[in-house]
């Protein structure tokens, strides 16, 4: 297989992750519009509503994704009697035994958690940004690279435990 090894079965995951980020930053845009018509820095919190609407609408893009993707890690079998080969295999049972009811298995736990990640990831970023942004309004790199690095971690001191028990 040689280098392409490394990448095997990287096509299913880097397209459903351009999907979800799709849906979240194109939710936030939205939710921060409706939410902030004039873009007042004094009503950070709204940025943080704003974040809890992206948990909202990611977890309806997640959850399937996330099943998939579960299934297809946890199976114990040798190579040869694995029951899912393929994602499509796990979408196709999934769909046969429980129709889009199924495919939606665990969208409750990830409601709980994409809910308060994605708030605490908004409002953490736009916090940060907004004390490092200079008098006239610009941000430097660095700066820009801290508040997102703050707010990743942020999002994930929240989200980890969900993960890691949600399934």
């Amino acid at each position: 297989e040689g280098i392409y090894g490394f990448y095997k079965g990287l096509s299913a995951p880097l397209y459903g992750e351009a999907f979800i980020q799709t849906v979240v930053f194109g939710t936030y845009g939205l939710a921060s519009r409706i939410l902030n018509p004039e873009g007042s820095a004094d009503k950070l919190w709204l940025s943080g509503v704003a974040g809890m609407a992206v948990g909202i609408s990611a977890a309806f893009v997640v959850t399937p994704i996330d099943l998939v993707k579960i299934r297809l890690q946890t199976q114990r079998e040798a190579k040869m009697n694995r029951r899912y080969k393929h994602p499509q295999d796990v979408v196709t049972s999934v769909w046969r035994d429980g129709g889009v009811k199924g495919l939606y298995t665990g969208l409750f736990v990830t409601l709980l958690r994409d809910i308060p990640s994605y708030g605490i990831y908004f409002f953490s970023y736009n916090s940060f940004r907004s004390m490092l942004t200079n008098d006239d309004g610009s941000i430097d790199n660095l700066h820009q690279f801290f508040s997102g690095s703050i707010a990743g971690v942020s999002c994930w001191l929240m989200y980890v435990p969900y993960h890691t028990i949600g399934r």
